[in-house]
């Protein structure tokens, strides 16, 4: 990963990697300590990307660089330094309080810790050659996907709570973003010209690929979030398609002016108290809409529309 900050930062007028400096009295060990000192504020939040901001029971949780922030509601600060490279990947586990990590080094592993106390609950050994890019929390928080980084990567599916990987296989295409189903049943991945639905039989990974039926295209497929009506896959040409059983249902058109780059099922109660569901999407043109969902497709709605959550 780009490293801007190293064009700025010198070593020392009489720096020796073997003995160090002793004008300063540092030797080579004391400089890899970097002399006992400790992060007091972090300035700064990796913006590019998606998926980087989480918010837990202790407070919002970020990457900066290697670092993971846990921002209290006071703005109060304190700081997660266990990864080798810069943090790629969150997410959040269903009870509110954990979160995964995984960062861009060669043969990144995933950290899974308390955002409240900042105690490793987990370690899962390094597999990702060249980083990791997505995480996601099954939806009972029994297991945790991961997929790498690169054009052919790698997904994984882990017992984390026992630090175990499950299975294993090879997507052949970038994930731009992946997606549980509500039941903790199956998943979805999604990225360049490819969406594809995930199961775990007999102990390994089987595939199938989205049906367009006559109702979409094949194109780049960048956000996923899962309803009950249905996958909803946002996508490069602005469109929203809904899935059920594998095929596209019903889509909308224009969603955005561009890619569609976020999603988020949310749930509510109608005024009437019957249960309803709804999408935000957001995407490159700056626009954040709202919609129904509901097995007669997807509606646009006026956010003024959506009942308290």
């Amino acid at each position: 990963a780009e490293q801007p900050w190293r064009a700025a930062a010198y070593p020392p007028s009489d720096w020796n990697p073997a003995a160090g400096s002793r004008r300063l009295g540092y030797g080579p060990a004391d400089a890899r300590q970097e002399a006992g000192l400790e992060v007091a504020r972090v300035w700064g939040f990796r913006g590019e990307g998606r998926g980087n901001l989480v918010a837990t029971r202790a407070g919002l949780v970020y990457p900066v660089g290697r670092m993971c922030v846990v921002l209290g509601g006071s703005g109060g600060q304190r700081v997660l330094l266990e990864h080798a490279g810069p943090v790629a990947a969150l997410a959040l586990h269903p009870g509110g309080t954990l979160v995964a990590t995984g960062d861009e080094a060669a043969g990144a592993g995933v950290v899974v810790w308390d955002a409240e106390s900042l105690r490793i609950v987990m370690r899962l050994a390094g597999l990702h050659g060249t980083g990791v890019a997505r995480l996601a929390f099954s939806p009972d928080g029994a297991r945790l996907l991961s997929a790498g980084r690169g054009i052919e990567p790698m997904i994984a599916l882990w017992d984390w709570a026992r630090g175990c990987l499950s299975a294993v296989a090879m997507v052949g295409a970038a994930v731009l973003d992946l997606a549980w189903r509500y039941d903790s049943s199956c998943w979805a991945t999604a990225g360049p010209r490819h969406l594809r639905f995930w199961y775990l039989e007999d102990g390994s990974l089987h595939s199938e690929a989205g049906c367009f039926a006559g109702r979409g295209s094949l194109q780049i497929h960048v956000a996923l979030s899962w309803a009950e009506s249905g996958l909803v896959s946002g996508n490069q040409d602005g469109s929203l398609y809904l899935w059920r059983e594998q095929a596209v249902t019903s889509r909308a058109r224009a969603a955005h002016r561009g890619p569609v780059i976020a999603l988020q099922v949310v749930h509510a109660a109608e005024a009437d108290g019957r249960p309803s569901e709804w999408l935000l999407s957001g995407g490159v043109d700056g626009a954040a809409r709202c919609w129904k969902v509901d097995n007669d497709g997807l509606q646009q709605a006026s956010p003024r529309r959506l009942p308290a959550l």
